[in-house]
């Protein structure tokens, strides 16, 4: 069961759904709250009526799953992979599922702890139990490689983004936090030549901004 802790009227709900199995973890954008139980069965429910919109299961393991900061997309770790779905308000395009996947991205080798958005929702970090964090784009960015952040000896439970400094926070699970700074210099910004005219690529210097 789900129960929901209101702070300034001091006082306890417990949401009229029930989920087959203990719930692992849960994620909201309200009107609509995504709970995952530990056997990977989805609810989607309407945070403010109690109603249950739609039951789905996935595949592989989820740990962990967080909305975009304009709750268009929903981040789902499973497995080893990242799966971003749009929500029902992210496309104008009519469809009978509540969900449509969006993209899948690779390049951990063990499951994902954590997730985390950038503040123009362009980026998406995410943590794994290989003591990396990977750093994909939401969408295709033009000579972009995911960036891997390596340097934990024990798995990492947390990653947070802070735009305001370009820097990442992780967190392992033997207490070890690690600051991650991105620098660059006039050496990175590579320029490009040919025939017609001569562009600089800056693709790849703020990763952070997805390279716009």
């Amino acid at each position: 069961r789900i129960q929901v802790i209101d702070l300034k009227s001091v006082s306890v709900r417990t949401l009229p759904i029930e989920a087959r199995s203990n719930i692992a973890c849960l994620a909201l954008a309200a009107p609509l709250l995504v709970a995952v139980d530990v056997q990977n069965h989805a609810l989607i429910v309407h945070f403010h009526r109690g109603i249950v919109l739609h039951r789905f299961k996935f595949k592989h393991k989820v740990r962990c799953l967080r909305f975009s900061p304009s709750s268009q997309y929903l981040a789902v770790g499973v497995g080893k992979l990242l799966q971003v779905w749009c929500m029902p308000n992210a496309t104008s395009a009519r469809s009978f599922a509540p969900l449509q996947l969006h993209r899948t991205y690779a390049g951990l080798v063990d499951d994902i702890t954590d997730l985390c958005w950038s503040d123009d929702e362009s980026v998406i970090l995410g943590a794994s139990r290989d003591c990396s964090v990977r750093l994909w784009t939401l969408h295709t960015v033009p000579n972009y490689e995911p960036v891997t952040l390596s340097g934990h000896k024990t798995p990492i439970v947390g990653v947070y983004y802070f735009a305001a400094t370009d820097t990442i926070y992780t967190i392992s699970s033997d207490g070890a936090a690690v600051t991650w700074e991105c620098k660059f210099s006039n050496d990175d910004i590579r320029v490009a030549r040919d025939d017609d005219d001569m562009q600089i690529d800056e693709e790849a210097v703020n990763f952070f901004a997805g390279g716009e």
